[in-house]
């Protein structure tokens, strides 16, 4: 069997291609005629993947959980072709058309995260049931940043309730004082963040802004490299396959675990109906985050697709240059 380099739609698994003899032929998997590689290339690596999941009546397809969690194969049709071959020659336990899930091995750090939300929820506010001989918090996020250049461009934004008094200073824009800091996703009450967006949109789908509310909406630049942990993190699967099972094992718990927290960070609350105990389990994390040295946390928009959001625990490290003032529903404003 042979396969293109066009059944795949991530680059590292492309990038495989460069490194084995081609044949130019018709691909087993999408039929169609261009260079090739033997499909024992990749059996062993997709072999490795699909023995992080086990047979699940309540779970989902494997096809639909690598879909949408790795999106590694150009179409499902292509990916059904591919998986359905690579079962076959794995004796996995299970059948395509079976149901699966993660592995236990791979959930338990989902299963450490719930298991604490509900602890400061309902049973230990502070002193939830981290255990440090995990070090589960630890490895994932007191010494793994990414890393936002200096230069890089962000936008605050607030709705301007009085027309007649509009923000245009651009400390309005800035960190809003402690006495004034209300409870959100990153911060408890009393200890102010500065919620930032990557694209002036993003920002008024955040502040909930409906037609006719005037915004008043900062640029900021970061003036030095920011250390923040992002809950965007995508990894490069086939790097670590070639690593091993406990490398690639690490790599997904750690992959599932921030997405998870991330959903948890942009879940969607309505400003007239906030509430704050679902901000507590993901501001202890933050907290933590915190106190590990980072300077913020990223994780996307629950309400504008494709869209970021940066909260900063200072705003030392950005200046703002200058204020817009923009009507919802005008054209899209520009910045100087």
């Amino acid at each position: 069997m042979r396969i293109c380099a066009g059944c795949f739609k991530v680059e590292d698994w492309k990038n495989r291609f460069k490194l084995e003899q081609k044949k130019i032929c018709s691909c087993s998997f999408c039929g169609k005629k261009t260079k090739t590689v033997d499909f024992s290339v990749f059996l062993s690596p997709l072999q490795l993947l699909l023995s992080l999941f086990s047979k699940n009546e309540k779970g989902e397809s494997v096809i639909q959980l690598i879909g949408r969690d790795f999106a590694i194969f150009s179409n499902d049709e292509v990916a059904k072709r591919i998986l359905q071959c690579v079962v076959q020659l794995s004796g996995n336990g299970f059948s395509i058309k079976d149901k699966v899930s993660y592995s236990t091995e791979v959930s338990s750090a989902l299963t450490a995260w719930k298991k604490m939300k509900k602890d400061v929820i309902e049973e230990f506010r502070y002193f939830p049931s981290i255990n440090p001989e995990d070090e589960l918090w630890d490895k994932y996020f007191a010494s793994k940043f990414a890393v936002i250049k200096k230069g890089s461009v962000f936008f605050r934004g607030r709705i301007n309730e009085d027309a007649n008094k509009l923000y245009k200073k651009k400390k309005e824009l800035g960190m809003p004082p402690r006495e004034k800091a209300r409870a959100g996703r990153v911060n408890p009450y009393g200890i102010p963040c500065l919620y930032l967006t990557d694209m002036p949109d993003t920002t008024i789908y955040e502040l909930r802004a409906t037609h006719g509310d005037k915004l008043s909406v900062g640029k900021f630049i970061v003036k030095e490299n920011l250390n923040i942990v992002d809950f965007n993190y995508k990894p490069l699967l086939l790097d670590d396959i070639y690593e091993g099972e406990e490398k690639l094992i690490e790599t997904v718990r750690e992959f599932l675990l921030k997405k998870q927290i991330g959903q948890d960070l942009s879940k969607p609350i309505h400003r007239y109906d906030v509430k704050e105990i679902e901000y507590v389990p993901t501001q202890y994390i933050c907290e933590y985050i915190k106190t590990s040295g980072a300077d913020g946390v990223m994780f996307n928009s629950a309400v504008h697709h494709g869209g970021k959001n940066l909260v900063l625990f200072k705003s030392d490290k950005v200046r703002c240059t200058c204020v817009k003032v923009k009507t919802v529903d005008e054209p899209v404003m520009r910045f100087c």
